[in-house]
């Protein structure tokens, strides 16, 4: 259904968008699963995702009734864009030298959860990319 369709989808289209990976091979660097609470973030605010091309955050839950937990992204320039209305399933594509994030969760009960997958040029890995 829908959620093996969606992120395949996410990945071709945006990745042609930006020209990246076109005609060359690409490799999984890394999956996480990351997993916040009340306060929890991304909030360096020049967290990137050096070495790789292109990253993929699914969202697998996120209840807070404070209003965090919103995953961002910021251009060259700064420009911030959060990326709002997101549901249990779909995916954000974008280049992972780009600085992104996510807002704290506000609320005492708050969670959130997702899958990242970075993506790139460097081979198959067979470690653990943090040792």
């Amino acid at each position: 259904g829908d959620a093996r369709r969606a992120p395949r989808e996410c990945v071709v289209e945006s990745g042609g968008g930006w020209g990246l990976l076109r005609g060359r091979h690409a490799y999984v660097r890394s999956i996480e699963y990351h997993a916040y609470s009340q306060g929890g973030s991304v909030s360096d605010p020049t967290h990137r995702d050096a070495g790789s091309t292109l990253t993929m955050s699914v969202l697998l839950d996120r209840e807070d009734a404070g209003g965090g937990g919103v995953l961002f992204t910021a251009d060259g320039a700064g420009v911030r864009t959060t990326v709002e209305g997101l549901r249990r399933g779909d995916a954000v594509v974008f280049p992972s030298e780009r600085v992104h994030g996510v807002t704290p969760l506000v609320s005492e009960d708050a969670r959130r959860s997702s899958v990242v997958l970075e993506v790139w040029e460097g081979g198959v890995t067979s470690h653990n990319r943090q040792r």
